[in-house]
């Protein structure tokens, strides 16, 4: 089901949980070599991530995140709600040996049901793009 089909979110999204039928599977991939990820402050509607550059290579983060579930040890790529929009998207360079803070929203995903989630960060340090973990 396309993620952008704006209502995706209330379709799938159930009293007990998610409707695993109509989201979409991904992969478990493994951390990006040279980048450190930490939560640095959490609340009920947001994370503040720390990024560190431990490489060799200075790192841009592109302003964009998803959030995955896992459900019965499968991960999905879960849908925002509607109302959620995305703000400026400014790219952020992260130079070896320094850190960064990135806050991430997480009130459009609405009030989640227990479980095991993780936030997708899209980056790179080779002009292609990367998922950071």
């Amino acid at each position: 089901m396309p993620e952008t089909l704006p209502c995706v979110y209330y379709i799938v999204r159930g009293d007990d949980g998610w409707d695993t039928d109509l989201l979409r599977e991904v992969s478990k991939s493994s951390p990006v070599e040279g980048m450190g990820v930490s939560v640095a402050e959490r609340t009920d509607e947001q994370i503040v991530l720390k990024l560190v550059n431990h490489g060799t290579e200075p790192w841009e983060y592109f302003g964009r995140y998803t959030l995955h579930g896992n459900v019965d040890g499968i991960w999905y790529h879960l849908p925002a709600m509607p109302e959620q929009t995305e703000g400026e998207i400014a790219v952020l360079e992260i130079p070896v040996g320094s850190s960064a803070e990135i806050p991430c929203d997480l009130s459009g995903y609405g009030d989640l049901p227990e479980g095991d989630y993780r936030l997708v960060l899209e980056g790179t340090n080779d002009g292609g793009g990367r998922e950071i973990y």
